[in-house]
């Protein structure tokens, strides 16, 4: 299933990579950098979600449940 977030997801992460980059050559620590970068992921999957990824998921936690019964 294509997630209808997909081209605006791509387009988060090239911003987030552009400003990722911006603050290294500005002599942000990796530590810095870091935490940017992990704010901005979760901040991209609560506003873009992708929905294929949480169908693929349902479905294997359904097989699972189904096995160990």
């Amino acid at each position: 299933m294509e997630s209808p977030n997909r081209e605006m997801r791509e387009t988060a992460d090239v911003l987030i990579a552009g400003e990722a980059a911006a603050m290294e050559a500005n002599g942000s620590s990796p530590l810095e950098i870091q935490t940017f970068l992990n704010g901005a992921n979760r901040a991209k999957a609560a506003e873009l979600p992708d929905y294929g990824k949480m169908g693929r998921a349902a479905e294997i936690a359904a097989a699972y449940k189904a096995n160990m019964e």
